[in-house]
């Protein structure tokens, strides 16, 4: 199975090339930089989003084993799956190259193929958490509901082939498998938030939605299973698994319906891997510990420190011991040191506000760190983001540069459309000086007519490259092709410093099926 990007683009238009064309719209570089805050996802089961914080070390980890979570080189389908190349491929981002749009070979409806994304270099990760197959030859086995995979699919030259078809050794319905992902070379974390198992045993089903990740690894063409990591103390809800981070021998998994410290508060757990062996490093909790923090909504490595966001973090004043914003939202981080993981920053928006969800998604580099908070409710106009009428829910996603060991709230970045409940910073990826951020509930149909809002919920991901005066000015904004109603385009992104990969996950098979939720990853160069 092969996607081929597309070569056929004898004319450059606004609206691409092809009679299914991925829309983009370039804003010019007169758009206004902006500077500011953020918010976060909705979620399921009626918390509120991410977070992350405190330190605490020791105990042993979950281990895991192989068996039967490895698949070989191309998945259980050979090569014969659908993924669309050049006759479906989005507009031109530049003459002579097409992004590319790419879908599970075994789709069915309500699959939500590209509900999360991970890429590193030329692998390209995606899960599709409702896929109800057993893990099975038969690609048409739909036994299990809802309990997950993820598709793996590697680039060849100007060709992208499904690489494997990843299920959990333990499938089980309503698991979630793929929900989150990280990808790290040839290491890939999968989390699975709705697993049962109480113990290190993946067939005890003993504690609702307890939660649970699974470490696969590349080896030659196939990837097979090496871990199934678990918290050391399984709790009913505590969604170990929603979030999921790797760098190297390093996973930081986040557990933010953790109650044990109180309704909520969450918690992160980090597990290093010794000679093929994943032990836990340590368990992180929030200072101080506040209920309905969701400390672990997001995390993210960089070098030796480790972002954990807690959207639920209810600080109004840049005080962690106040209380007075409701879910504006927190980011902390910790540095790993000869003695475990220390707290060295409490990271806050300049502006907090109650139900912004700052945290909600986190990118960062060695410089910057680019924050999310989709629940955010200013305007738009103005030299900064602020001042004006309220636009609920329209988002805001903050950029921090580190300074030493402070970071310094340097632009708080706006979609010029911004429209309530476009839930802009709902995703957010950072490259070389470039910032791409997704509003997934922007509803306009077209990036040259933002104001067009006839497709609710389409998506939008609007790019953000940074100047020599050091702001970052909206460039261009993309729709996925025939954007329709529920797709969501933007809910999930990716980059490298070439490739933005971009999931919408409510996408349909056609303009006569727009939205069953089968879902679909567009590529673009960058």
């Amino acid at each position: 199975m092969r996607i081929r990007w597309a070569w056929l683009c004898l004319l450059v238009t606004p609206v691409g090339c092809g009679t299914r064309s991925a829309l983009l719209w370039d804003t010019g570089e007169s758009a206004p930089a902006e500077s500011g805050g953020a918010p976060s996802e909705p979620s399921a089961g009626g918390l509120a989003g991410p977070a992350m914080g405190g330190s605490v070390t020791g105990g042993s980890a979950a281990g895991g084993s192989g068996g039967d979570g490895s698949v070989p080189a191309g998945g259980s389908f050979g090569t014969g799956g659908s993924m669309s190349g050049s006759g479906g491929a989005p507009s031109c981002v530049e003459e002579g190259t097409c992004p590319v749009e790419v879908r599970a070979p075994n789709a069915d409806p309500g699959d939500q193929f590209g509900f999360s994304v991970a890429l590193s270099g030329d692998t390209l990760a995606v899960g599709a958490s409702w896929e109800a197959g057993r893990g099975s030859l038969d690609p048409d086995d739909n036994s299990v509901s809802e309990s997950g995979a993820v598709y793996v699919f590697v680039r060849r030259g100007d060709e992208w082939v499904e690489q494997a078809y990843l299920k959990a050794s333990n499938p089980d319905p309503g698991d979630w498998f793929g929900r989150r992902i990280a990808l790290d070379g040839d290491t890939l974390v999968v989390g699975a938030y709705g697993e049962d198992s109480g113990s290190e045993d993946p067939s005890d089903n003993s504690v609702t939605d307890a939660g649970a990740a699974y470490v696969f690894v590349r080896r030659g063409e196939q990837w097979v299973q090496e871990a199934y990591l678990k918290s050391r103390d399984p709790s009913p809800t505590a969604w170990f698994g929603r979030r999921v981070a790797v760098s190297g021998n390093r996973i930081a998994v986040g557990a933010y319906g953790d109650d044990r410290a109180g309704q909520n508060t969450g918690s992160v757990v980090v597990f290093e891997r010794t000679d093929g062996e994943w032990k836990e490093a340590a368990e992180l909790l929030s200072t101080p510990l506040n209920s309905g923090a969701q400390f672990g909504s997001s995390v993210a490595f960089v070098g030796d420190s480790l972002f954990i966001a807690a959207i639920g973090e209810s600080s109004g004043n840049g005080d962690p011991f106040d209380t007075s914003a409701r879910a504006a939202g927190a980011v902390y981080e910790f540095r790993r040191t000869e003695t475990g993981y220390t707290q060295t920053a409490y990271i806050k928006a300049s502006d907090p506000d109650a139900g912004d969800w700052f945290g909600v998604s986190l990118a960062a580099d060695e410089r910057f760190l680019v924050v999310g908070a989709y629940g955010e409710d200013s305007s738009p106009r103005g030299p900064r983001p602020g001042p004006g009428p309220l636009v609920r829910g329209s988002g805001a996603a903050y950029v921090f540069e580190r300074q030493g060991d402070a970071f310094i709230e340097i632009q708080k970045l706006k979609a010029r459309d911004a429209d309530p409940g476009d839930n802009f910073g709902s995703s957010v990826t950072l490259a070389e000086g470039r910032i791409a951020v997704g509003a997934f509930g922007d509803d306009s149909a077209h990036p040259q007519r933002p104001r067009d809002n006839s497709a609710p919920n389409s998506g939008t991901t609007y790019l953000f490259e940074q100047r020599r005066d050091g702001r970052f000015v909206e460039v261009k904004r993309l729709k996925a092709p025939e954007a329709s109603a529920g797709d969501r385009f933007g809910w999930a992104i990716a980059s490298t410093p070439t490739t933005l990969v971009v999931g919408a996950y409510g996408t349909g098979s056609s303009a006569e099926d727009p939205n069953s939720g089968l879902g679909t990853v567009h590529i673009f160069p960058w």
